[in-house]
């Protein structure tokens, strides 16, 4: 018998030999072995990477400095810039709680969301921190810009971020972050009258996040969108009516330079035609002249005088607001007189303060 015979009658042998139990066994075995290795990779998946709470306390004098809670978790993807002054991902962690750093000095706000890592900023408005130092804005309403290069994230992929959002005061010790491109509206009218929700992602609260003081707070807040919306729209007209005041502490009132009674008459009654036209919602208090003098238009080629013009200001009050509009008189010359005033037209109404706006009625 050959040997190659031989091992094949063996095989048979042990075949017949084994038990359809002893099989099954053996078949069940291996089913199990792979179940278990299968159990063994899913639970050997990657943890989520999340940020240690920064454990420094911070505090300010006007009491916004502290921890905050998120209504929801976020990612954060960076904590560094590169050499021109990107983020750099180099340290993706997930959060649900910050610690605000108010520094005064800087008009920044630094927002601490892992231990030992660089915070993001956010800063005041260039116009509003004017408008700190001269009185038409204070800490107990101040909305912050988140910088455009902090790259926090809802989620993995997600076009839901904080890159030059609004961190807006909702209540003490609340505020709101708007995560979708265009999610929310407000009017930027002088009348600021009206502020509102203008995508479904922003009612199924998808399209904000909520930070407060208290975890309490935020849950109730998070649990109610009618409520934060009515909050967000009174904050969003607060805000409007903030950058009014600032603007209106900004724009320092024309002098009066010319006083002609004729013109002034002129002027006015052109502002009060112009407005009856009109579908501002202003009312027209006075007007003067602010042209140091007559300016004059001469031809091109043979140099004599062909007109005259200069500046007018127009009051305007707009609510409760006061604004002024620049227009001008115009008088062609014929070579021996100037014809009668042409009205050039009122241009838009720019806010200022009402305690300054009479001075020259």
């Amino acid at each position: 018998m050959t040997k190659k015979l031989f091992t094949g009658i063996l095989a048979i042998v042990l075949y017949f030999n084994a038990s359809p139990q002893s099989i099954f066994q053996k078949v069940k075995g291996e089913k199990n072995k792979k179940s278990e290795e299968v159990k063994t990779k899913e639970e050997k998946k990657p943890e989520k990477p999340l940020a240690v709470p920064p454990t420094t306390e911070y505090n300010d004098v006007y009491g916004i400095s502290g921890v905050y809670y998120l209504s929801k978790e976020m990612l954060s993807e960076a904590d560094a810039l590169d050499e021109r002054g990107y983020a750099s991902i180099s340290d993706k962690r997930y959060f649900s709680q910050v610690s605000f750093q108010l520094d005064t000095a800087k008009k920044e706000l630094l927002i601490h969301y892992h231990e030992g890592k660089r915070p993001i900023k956010a800063f005041i408005d260039g116009l509003v921190v004017k408008g700190l130092k001269r009185g038409a804005a204070n800490f107990d309403y101040l909305p912050f810009l988140i910088d455009n290069v902090s790259k926090v994230i809802e989620s993995q992929g997600s076009s839901h971020n904080w890159d030059g959002r609004i961190i807006q005061p909702l209540e003490k010790d609340v505020y709101l972050i708007a995560l979708s491109y265009g999610g929310y509206g407000v009017d930027v009218k002088l009348d600021c009258s009206s502020a509102k929700f203008i995508s479904e992602e922003d009612k199924n609260k998808k399209g904000y996040v909520i930070l407060g003081k208290s975890k309490a707070r935020v849950e109730e807040l998070n649990s109610n969108p009618a409520l934060v919306e009515s909050l967000y729209i009174a904050s969003c007209i607060e805000e409007c009516e903030l950058y009014n005041r600032c603007r209106a502490s900004n724009n320092t009132l024309p002098v009066e330079t010319l006083k002609d009674s004729k013109l002034k008459a002129e002027a006015l009654a052109f502002a009060k035609a112009e407005q009856a036209k009109s579908t501002r919602n202003e009312k027209v208090e006075y007007s003067y002249i602010a042209g140091k003098d007559w300016n004059y238009t001469r031809h091109i080629q043979t140099g004599v005088i062909i007109k005259r013009s200069i500046r007018t200001i127009t009051i305007v009050k707009i609510g409760d607001k006061c604004a002024y509009e620049n227009g001008v008189i115009t008088q062609n010359y014929d070579g021996t007189k100037y014809g009668p005033s042409i009205w050039g037209g009122n241009g838009a109404p720019i806010i200022t303060d009402c305690k300054e706006a009479y001075k020259y009625k």
